[in-house]
């Protein structure tokens, strides 16, 4: 099972799973709401995810806190198009710490490149607050599945050694200190 673009989630079709058992699952154990922002200001988190994706001020979205941030705010954001449809992506709000720990120049450059290589989920947009990727459904990797599943831990070590064969982009030939993501 190639799992290409889909390093952070195993499509439900691998598990013979429907898709509505799958959603279940997500919004059962993949999300959480919060009352934590990490909003700067005045701004609330719907400001900024607005800032992050470019949407108007009127446009309408749904933002749910994902739980499986480490020190960022991450969000399942559904945006609605003027003709109705919605495009789900996975917003994540730098926290103070994320914008101490990386470079400006850096930020985003190492998503842009996987995006471009179909190594990672499409890149949607990428700022100063943030970044937003398009959202694939299916379920968190786990520990487990990487000491139980033959399949997915081979798919995952070709993904691996693929993105270690890649060079080090231009805007980390000065780092002084290694980058932890």
């Amino acid at each position: 099972m190639e799992l290409g673009g889909k390093l952070h989630a195993i499509h439900p079709s691998a598990y013979r799973a429907s898709k509505s058992s799958a959603v279940r699952w997500t919004r059962r154990v993949g999300a959480r709401r919060s009352s934590v922002s990490l909003a700067k200001g005045s701004e609330s988190n719907a400001d900024v995810i607005r800032k992050v994706i470019g949407l108007e001020e009127d446009a309408k979205l749904t933002a749910v806190e994902l739980s499986a941030g480490f020190c960022n705010q991450v969000m399942l954001v559904k945006r609605i198009a003027y003709d109705g449809g919605e495009e789900a992506l996975v917003v994540k709000l730098y926290s103070n710490l994320a914008l101490l720990r990386t470079e400006q120049r850096q930020r985003g450059v190492v998503d842009k490149k996987l995006s471009d290589l179909n190594m990672g989920s499409q890149l949607i947009a990428s700022t100063d607050e943030g970044i937003a990727h398009r959202y694939l459904e299916g379920r968190i990797l786990t520990e487990e599945d990487m000491h139980t599943r033959a399949d997915i831990c081979a798919a995952t070590a070709r993904l691996v050694a693929k993105f270690h064969l890649l060079e080090v982009p231009p805007q980390f030939d000065d780092a002084t200190s290694p980058l932890l993501w």
